[in-house]
């Protein structure tokens, strides 16, 4: 069998974030390669749906949280700092 075919498995899988959105499980999770790097996976119900590797967990963590951001998921933290917000300007 040619190693080309065989695919590399993590040294270890980080769940990174976990929430339900618009009735379905959105989760992302860092996967370690060591020296291939670190590749970020959205998962939507289990499935996979997105997903980049980077050469570092540094790189990898912001990249993540940039991509969270941009999609407007919030963190439990973040979204009660906006709802104190709407209350104070209400």
């Amino acid at each position: 069998m040619s190693t080309s075919s065989i695919r590399p498995v993590p040294a270890s899988t980080e769940l990174l974030f976990s929430f339900s959105r618009n009735g379905r499980q959105i989760e992302c999770e860092l996967r370690d390669f060591g020296q291939r790097g670190v590749e970020v996976q959205f998962f939507s119900d289990r499935e996979l749906f997105y997903g980049l590797r980077l050469a570092t967990h540094a790189l990898a963590l912001e990249w993540a949280e940039a991509e969270r951001r941009g999609w407007g998921w919030l963190t439990e933290e973040e979204a009660a700092a906006a709802n104190d917000l709407r209350l104070a300007l209400a």
